[in-house]
């Protein structure tokens, strides 16, 4: 990953680290939750982390996803923003008909 990577709003050993794991994983199509990456990350602050995500989402460096997750594990299905989730899809490893909320969504960030 290029020393540009736009990580401004976390401390040095934040965006070192930050830095760091998205060059690791640059083109092997990685994925992370946002939990994950506070894990490895250990930012002091949240708040400071999910900026400087979203910062490096808008500029392509990250892609962020909202997936909807099967209640037997995994995704049914991925989308570019939450207002494309519709109010009921089908979970297809269940057979069964969802209604997204907030305990079956996942914020993923894909590494391109």
């Amino acid at each position: 990953m290029p020393s540009n990577v736009d990580t401004s709003t976390l401390p040095p050993g934040e965006q070192k680290r930050l830095t760091a794991i998205l060059a690791k994983h640059k083109g092997q199509q990685s994925e992370f939750t946002e939990s994950h990456l506070q894990d490895l990350v250990e930012p002091q602050s949240f708040e400071a982390l999910n900026q400087a995500l979203e910062k490096l989402s808008e500029e392509g460096k990250l892609k962020k996803v909202f997936r909807v997750v099967s209640s037997n594990g995994g995704g049914i299905k991925d989308f570019t923003t939450r207002e494309e989730i519709p109010l009921e899809i089908h979970d297809w490893r269940t057979d069964s008909m969802v209604i997204p909320d907030e305990n079956n969504i996942r914020i993923i960030y894909q590494v391109p």
